[in-house]
């Protein structure tokens, strides 16, 4: 599942010249409908072999549902933009909506080519999934395979639904049977599809013997995978290894999300498949010693699921967080289960090779198992039992099945643990203040995924929630007073639906009494909002999206912006006046960050400094680390950092913007997202991961920790009215205020 989706159109019988242009007319075998798989592939006829080649990266996307547009405006173009290599092919098999047909396209440096075109295929069968995996293996020969699965996904339930073929879902003895069948080793296994990080998938996955590594989410997701940005680095060095390349996914996962604040509940792992499997045993030995307890320790057990973390709306509970609950657990007397709870721990823990999750998912693990009751149970019971071979007794799996039986033959709650009700609802990106009583904090509700609004009238010791249902997004990014009561607010992407909405941008002049909402003609995301009067302002986002406004917002425009700007990010854009300006972002996929000036109203845009983190050619043991500008506070500092590595770092301009010089003072482990001044300009805060908040008397030139606020999250949003009074927040829904310029912090939580 994906959350979005729950909330999208179905959209059917959309024309593939969406996706290509003009694409060239299909085969006359495509053209005569459905015919037999093994007809399908005689017809190829004969293929002269490839240049030999180091990896191929081939996805299965099945966009035969209502995911069809997620997949044109995000998979689709990210696909296109990863760089050309010889030594790297990239290759998706596409199935659209409706009847129309299966095309098998090569990506790549912003093109994508028709390579053939089949009869309508049914996504949804295992069957398909065996012929793709033969298709890429006779086409594409190479040392290396790497595949991934784009669509729906449920865990051990099922992945890639077909809606053309009555909602056909692959089960796991589907995927098995065809991963088996193909007979081809699979060295990276990426799910682009909701909860497939499932002890009881990899599991399955291990019965082949013929995957390295599965790349997937204990949670949802959102915008598909950026595959530019994951395939970066093995296009740079196609010698990266299977678990490099799968540890490259996870990070490149980490710098695209992590900047986008609304999707703060994403998660994805690297996992060792092998490990999964040679665990068995000890698997086996905890499960049967979980079921010889259950007589006992049955409310133990509640009591410790109820303190962990949980997926979105589902029984899918971290495998290494319950474990170590019941380690930790004083009431259980049992040496012998928590010392097998231990190892069950260790062996997830080894098996998880690279691991990123969103400040709200912070707790997740790397594997989730399923722990079935209620209606969940009752719903599942049957294809549990009858799919899954991690819950077969042995010889053929662990047991999990009929220790589930037991444990729902007893008294169990039939309702979700009241721990994932827990999680905060709200997590917000920016905050800025009119006046020292009137205020603005934005960002999204995390259970919703819509964006939310909250204002104060008293400093901000009570805040009112706005929103509306007009406001189509998934949150929002940024919030600008212009001054007088001239306020704007822009955010995230539409949901991709048929009517192909703008992103968020939002206009108030009464001091938030009423909000329009502005055409700024972008699905992109916006994270960037600034005003140098009432008529002129600027909009950046992502994808080199840079707009302007020269009579209030009635009208917006894409402004110039220079050549290849459409592969990098723009995360922050501040104007002192109508000609000098600066816009700072980075390039995620080859991890560098930029400073670039403006001095004839952005006409043209003078780079300035460049933070680059690795060579073109780097050793393969190299650490992979990216460096990006996330905020400018023109003319007195830039900051930044690695959203996947967490480094972070800054920069300081003593000369009004017109050269810049790296700070000192700033952790290493510190990434940083935000930045501002007091209006005297005596003072510069910056904020970023795990409640950091930092302090500057020098324009930024050096660096000092502040107090940090009471919490442990991400902070992404600070605004000082004064010296000394001053808010941040971030991904959590409590605001922090001081009167002490950071020495000491308060908390007001928005109900």
């Amino acid at each position: 599942m994906r959350r979005s989706a729950a909330l999208f159109a179905l959209v059917l019988f959309i024309s593939l010249a969406v996706l290509a242009g003009a694409a060239p007319p299909r085969s006359e075998a495509a053209a005569a409908g459905p015919v037999a798989r093994a007809s399908v592939r005689d017809a190829r006829g004969p293929h002269p072999p490839p240049p030999a080649i180091t990896w191929t990266f081939a996805v299965y996307v099945n966009a035969d549902n209502d995911l069809y547009t997620t997949w044109v405006q995000y998979g689709f173009p990210a696909l296109k933009r990863v760089p050309a290599s010889s030594e790297v092919r990239v290759v998706a098999m596409v199935d659209e909506p409706g009847a129309t047909g299966t095309t098998l396209y090569e990506l790549g440096d912003g093109t994508a080519t028709v390579v053939a075109t089949f009869p309508e295929q049914d996504f949804g069968d295992g069957a398909t999934f065996q012929w793709f995996l033969e298709e890429i293996g006779v086409r594409y020969p190479s040392a290396n395979l790497g595949v991934t699965v784009y669509d729906h996904g449920y865990g051990w339930r099922y992945f890639s639904r077909d809606a053309t073929s009555h909602d056909d879902e692959i089960t796991m003895p589907e995927a098995n049977a065809a991963i088996v069948g193909a007979g081809q080793m699979i060295d990276v296994l990426g799910f682009d599809c909701c909860n497939m990080a499932d002890v009881a998938v990899i599991y399955e996955m291990a019965q082949t013997g013929l995957v390295g590594y599965v790349v997937g989410s204990e949670e949802e997701t959102e915008d598909d995978f950026p595959y530019d940005i994951q395939l970066g680095a093995v296009i740079d060095d196609p010698s990266r290894s299977p678990e490099q390349v799968a540890g490259d996914m996870v990070d490149g996962y980490a710098r695209y999300y992590l900047p986008r604040h609304c999707f703060n509940y994403v998660t994805l792992g690297a996992i060792d498949v092998a490990e999964i499997g040679a665990a068995k045993d000890d698997f086996e030995a905890w499960v049967a010693r979980l079921q010889l307890g259950l007589p006992l320790y049955r409310t133990r057990y509640q009591a410790d699921l109820n303190e962990c973390i949980y997926a979105f709306v589902s029984w899918q509970v971290d495998l290494r967080d319950f474990c170590d609950e019941l380690i930790a657990d004083p009431l259980i007397d049992d040496p012998t289960l928590k010392a097998l709870s231990a190892q069950v721990s260790q062996h997830c823990a080894d098996a998880t090779v690279d691991l990123w999750a969103g400040s709200w998912s912070g707790e997740f693990k790397g594997l989730t198992i399923w722990w079935g009751a209620g209606s969940d149970w009752t719903a599942y019971r049957a294809a549990h039992e009858a799919q899954v071979a991690f819950g077969k007794p042995a010889p053929v799996g662990v047991g999990w099945h009929d220790f589930l039986v037991a444990v729902n033959g007893g008294a169990w709650p039939s309702q979700m643990p009241d721990t994932l009700l827990d999680r905060d609802k709200y997590g917000l990106a920016d905050i800025t203040f009119l006046d020292a009583q009137h205020g603005w904090a934005v960002g999204h509700d995390c259970f919703a995924g819509a964006p939310y609004m909250f204002s104060t009238a008293d400093g901000g010791a009570t805040w009112t929630a706005q929103t509306n249902a007009k406001w189509d997004s998934y949150g929002f990014g940024a919030i600008e007073n212009v001054g007088a009561n001239d306020v704007w607010a822009v955010g995230g992407q539409e949901w991709p639906t048929m009517e192909g909405t703008d992103s968020i941008l939002l206009n108030s002049t009464d001091a938030g009494a009423k909000w329009a909402k502005q055409a700024p003609g972008t699905k992109m995301w916006l994270a960037s909002v600034d005003f140098t009067d009432a008529q002129n302002g600027w909009v950046c986002g992502t994808n080199g999206t840079l707009l302007r406004t020269v009579n209030g917002g009635a009208t917006w425009a894409a402004a110039p912006t220079w050549s290849g700007s459409d592969k990098v990010d723009f995360w922050s854009v501040d104007f002192t006046d109508a000609q000098n300006g600066w816009i700072v972002g980075g390039d995620p996929a080859k991890m560098l960050g930029f400073v670039r000036r403006t001095t004839d109203g952005g006409a043209t845009w003078m780079r300035q400094q460049t933070v680059e983190a690795r060579h073109k050619r780097r050793p393969t043991t190299q650490a992979v680390t990216g460096r990006l500008f996330f905020d400018i506070e023109a003319p007195y500092c830039a900051v930044g950092g690695d959203p996947a590595s967490g480094l972070g770092f800054g920069y300081h301009s003593a000369y009004g913007g017109r050269s810049w010089s790296r700070s000192t003072g700033i952790p290493s482990d510190t990434c940083l997202y935000a930045v501002t001044s007091s209006p005297s300009g005596a003072w510069c805060w910056a904020v970023g991961t795990q409640g950091t908040v930092l302090r500057s008397g020098n324009g930024g030139a050096s660096w000092s920790a502040c107090t940090s606020p009471p919490t442990t999250r991400d902070l992404t949003g600070v605004f000082f009215s004064s010296d000394t009074d001053g808010w941040v927040v971030g991904d959590c829904d409590g605001v922090y205020s001081t009167n002490d310029g950071g020495a000491s912090w308060s908390v007001t939580v928005i109900p």
